[in-house]
């Protein structure tokens, strides 16, 4: 009985790892912006521990972790959307590589546009990919991203590390010891949660089988990217 498995000819050889280069690059340009980008997170985060009053500080643990979670979500989106339109744009390059292998083999378009959902999956974040709907395209991914969870919750694990009653008892001691208190509470605040961004955004510290919001992003790039092919060729 005749093999039946699809054979692989050069066309789809050059086509298939034309593809995967290119990907990786995106892939790699992803983590450059998210490692460039990053500080402005924490800038934000300091701008929120630094405003905050006082009794928020020492009393509303919950409720300053939850504005911090915000921002980490707000800021996920925002890179997020860049990722892809910059992923988008990029597109057309691998096309004008593509083309002309497309002219030479009639039938090598629709076996790469067949094969491209799979392809863009290999080596990216299992939990991620399980996270992004098998549907996400560039004409949808503005309504998957406003209403996509990055990563594992920011607020997940305790922000606050720190007891909120020294505060209230040096409070009684002294004006300046207060002071005092304050300003390092603030400190260890910051460093607490800059290491938690840390975490949710690079997985530092973290399970390897933890969502980050690194690996989200690049999911929802790519994912998009290979269910988008069809439209655009």
């Amino acid at each position: 009985m005749p093999d039946t498995d699809p054979i692989l000819n050069e066309t789809d050889i050059f086509a298939r790892l034309e593809f995967m280069t290119w990907r990786d690059e995106q892939l790699e340009a992803i983590s450059q912006q998210i490692e460039r980008n990053f500080p402005e997170l924490t800038s934000r985060i300091d701008e929120q521990i630094n405003n905050a009053g006082t009794l928020d500080l020492a009393w509303s643990q919950v409720q300053l972790g939850k504005k911090i979670s915000e921002l980490c979500a707000e800021w996920s989106k925002e890179q997020a959307e860049q990722a892809v339109e910059k992923t988008e744009s990029a597109l057309a390059d691998l096309w004008i590589k593509l083309e002309p292998e497309f002219s030479i083999d009639p039938g090598l378009r629709d076996r790469f546009l067949s094969a491209a959902p799979a392809l863009a999956s290999v080596g990216l974040a299992a939990t991620s990919i399980f996270a992004v709907p098998s549907v996400v395209t560039y004409a949808t991914i503005s309504t998957v991203i406003l209403g996509f969870s990055f990563g594992t919750p920011y607020i997940s694990l305790p922000l606050l590390g720190l007891g909120a009653g020294a505060l209230g008892v040096s409070a009684f001691v002294s004006r300046s010891l207060y002071d005092r208190a304050i300003n390092s509470w603030r400190a260890a605040l910051r460093r607490r949660a800059h290491k938690r961004a840390e975490e949710a955004v690079f997985g530092l510290g973290a399970p390897a089988s933890q969502r980050t919001i690194l690996d989200d992003i690049q999911a929802l790039a790519i994912q998009a990217t290979a269910n988008s092919m069809e439209v655009r060729s």
